[in-house]
């Protein structure tokens, strides 16, 4: 399993942050709004400050080791069309099981807010990394195309953490 550790500053004050993901496993981050989930995703992603290190099966986290859907699809896509979000085959079998093939053409400025979160969550499935990150992957996604990522997290096989 991987193995992640890091002391992380919270609204509640400092927290010593350990967890265990097994191969497949998907670690669900849960609390109110405004508790951090959203913070810590970014710090184990070394898109945020944080105290200390970021530990990955004992070892500091290095960048492309993790990847991170964050909560706005725009940070992905930014000025891309999909065909440039998604990367390799692996990016385009992934939006393929999410239902966008049909987008790899269009600016990101043409795409619905689904369409886009659609992107960004196949631009990150499609990458080769050992931990994948997402914050509330299915905000803004009809239930058909949450069903997809859901199955399509579970295929890929990946520790993840939402």
């Amino acid at each position: 399993p991987l193995v992640i550790d890091l002391r992380f500053v919270a609204p509640a004050g400092v927290v010593p942050i350990s967890a265990r993901i097994g191969p497949g496993e998907v670690l669900g981050l849960l609390g109110p709004s405004g508790s951090g989930r959203t913070a810590l995703l970014e710090a184990i992603a070394g898109a945020r400050r944080h105290l200390g290190e970021v530990l990955v099966n004992g070892r500091p986290r290095y960048p492309r080791q993790v990847a991170l859907a964050p909560e706005e699809p725009e940070q992905v896509l930014f000025g891309q069309t999909a065909r440039d979000a998604v990367s390799g085959d692996a990016g385009r079998e992934m939006l393929q099981a999410l239902g966008g093939t049909h987008l790899l053409d269009r600016d990101w400025l043409t795409l619905s807010s689904g369409e886009r979160r659609r992107v960004a969550l196949a631009a990150v499935l499609g990458l080769d990394r050992e931990l994948l990150l997402f914050d509330k992957p299915t905000a803004g996604l009809d239930p058909e195309g949450a069903a997809a990522f859901w199955q399509a997290l579970r295929e890929r096989g990946r520790p993840a953490a939402v």
